[in-house]
């Protein structure tokens, strides 16, 4: 059973999901351009993870993978495209790819003692994923350059105008 607070994680990111389009989702030397954050990458990789055993437990869960994918592949695609722009093997769609991107430059922000990086199940992580993603949705500067830079390396969709984006809040 999935604890609230991992809910509420992958709310967080379902919801940077809910900013594009719908059709649009380590180790080595980072593309030009653009520098890897192990710790950042280990917290995608196991939040994605979870979401995938959500998925093969027809839970609710945040992204669409393909029938086949395993947790080993997924993981090791996620690290190599985040670390070497080599997206090959990462079979997500651009929106997905998207969130994993708003993920990771969330998990960029967070100190290096965060809680999120022990326990992503905890109540804090919740919280502080909450404050960046929020930063995100509201277009922050520094979200939207660090995207620039990283769409070409990491073969990202370009981010829709800011009026075709969804907005939440009261209309």
């Amino acid at each position: 059973m999935t604890s609230a607070p991992f809910r509420r994680l992958l709310a967080a990111l379902t919801c940077a999901g809910a900013l594009l389009p719908a059709g649009i989702v380590l180790g080595s030397t980072p593309p030009a351009g653009y520098a890897s954050a192990p710790r950042a990458i280990d917290f995608v990789v196991a939040v994605a993870s979870r979401d995938l055993a959500q998925a093969r437990a027809d839970r609710t869960h945040g992204l669409n993978y393909a029938d086949d994918e395993t947790e080993a592949r997924l993981a090791a695609a996620i690290r190599e495209w985040l670390t070497d722009g080599n997206d090959g093997s990462l079979h997500l769609a651009p929106a997905d790819r998207m969130s994993l991107f708003a993920l990771y430059w969330s998990a960029q922000q967070m100190p290096a003692n965060s809680n999120c990086f022990q326990d992503p199940d905890d109540d804090g992580c919740a919280q502080e994923l909450a404050h960046w993603m929020g930063a995100v949705r509201d277009d922050a500067p520094a979200f939207l350059a660090a995207y620039h830079r990283a769409e070409r390396s990491l073969n990202l969709p370009s981010l829709p105008a800011p009026a075709n984006r969804l907005q939440t809040g009261s209309p």
